[in-house]
């Protein structure tokens, strides 16, 4: 059960996140290319392997791994 919290969890915080980029997106461009999406799904990528690089190295907690790689 605690898993599914973590999961849940990090799933809200990627999801505000899209929402807030879409939002001002949409402010700045008028809407007319949704960059917010590849802006976020690439920092997002990126954040991932920088992330699973550090923690081969270190012993991390199998549900903070949860929570950064699944529930982002």
């Amino acid at each position: 059960m605690l898993r599914f919290i973590i999961i849940a969890l990090g799933g809200a915080i990627g999801t505000l996140a899209r929402y807030i980029m879409g939002g001002l997106d949409y402010r700045f461009s008028s809407g007319v290319l949704p960059i917010s999406t590849l802006a976020v799904n690439a920092t997002g990528s990126l954040a991932i392997g920088f992330l699973w690089g550090i923690t081969d190295r270190f012993a991390i907690s199998p549900n903070i791994r949860l929570f950064i790689f699944i529930g982002r």
